[in-house]
């Protein structure tokens, strides 16, 4: 089996170009995060869809382009034991941003956890820089085969389905309870708005953190997709075409759906 040769020059260019990216994209999505909380500070008749938006428009934008060509130049010069941790450096750019421009609170507690994610993805990235190994297709096909793997995907494929159930339950009770609310005028005596007030807010707090979740759950398998694409390209460049086979543009497709769904959820986190 074939290796890729680690050197400083791919790696200082992968590295930087993820923390650069990484923060683009932070911006982006505390642009729409931005655009949902003006949006529901309006009269319900009143809001748009997110796409009716321009600031929602701006930060989608910004976040697919720094998206594409963040993972296009990380993946091809970072091995996937580095491009991982680095991952988690859009974390501590969110907790920032969302300080600065959606005036959240940014505890000592948020502060831990900042600098608690930095050293982790430090520490992993700058101890895991090993020789890879580059796969064809018949390769990847067969460790996708392997038993542990299949039960690791059926475990996971049960998460979803869990998270994706209670989310959806989560969101009935959340609009129930807003148009409780709405309908209910001056009846609905100010205590009991206040309430039903509160436990909307926790709700919908609940919903994002499993969304999250959800989120990054997906994120891992794109990470792990779009690991897989690129090595295929590169085979089919040096070695063989791997896309002769329809596994291959399956991996593709795959890839394709799970960004969207990515991007899908990103939105009910916002």
């Amino acid at each position: 089996m074939d290796t890729i040769p680690l050197s400083a020059g791919p790696i200082t260019l992968g590295v930087t170009t993820a923390i650069i990216t990484s923060f683009i994209q932070s911006l982006g999505l505390t642009l729409q995060r931005k655009s949902h909380v003006t949006e529901e500070a309006r009269p319900p008749h009143l809001r748009r869809r997110p796409f009716r938006r321009g600031l929602w428009r701006l930060g989608l934008i910004i976040f697919l382009s720094s998206n594409i060509l963040g993972s296009t130049v990380q993946i091809t010069t970072l091995p996937l034991v580095i491009l991982a941790p680095l991952q988690a450096s859009g974390l501590i750019f969110n907790a920032i941003l969302a300080s600065l421009m959606l005036h959240e609170g940014f505890t000592r507690l948020s502060l831990l956890g900042t600098v608690l994610v930095s050293v982790g993805a430090g520490l992993i990235a700058g101890f895991g820089a090993l020789e890879e190994p580059s796969h064809n297709l018949v390769e990847l096909l067969d460790m996708f085969s392997r038993t542990p793997f299949i039960i690791w995907m059926g475990i996971q494929g049960g998460i979803v389905v869990v998270i994706l159930v209670i989310s959806r339950v989560l969101l009935i009770s959340i609009r129930r309870k807003s148009v409780l609310m709405d309908n209910a005028g001056l009846e609905f005596m100010a205590i009991s708005s206040i309430a039903v007030g509160k436990s909307i807010k926790r709700l919908k707090i609940v919903r994002g953190c499993i969304l999250g979740c959800l989120s990054g759950l997906i994120s891992a398998h794109c990470l792990l997709l779009a690991k897989t694409g690129v090595e295929l390209v590169i085979r089919s460049i040096t070695d063989q075409n791997q896309f002769s086979h329809w596994q291959s543009w399956m991996i593709v497709l795959s890839l394709v759906v799970l960004e969207l769904a990515q991007v899908y959820n990103f939105q009910g986190v916002c």
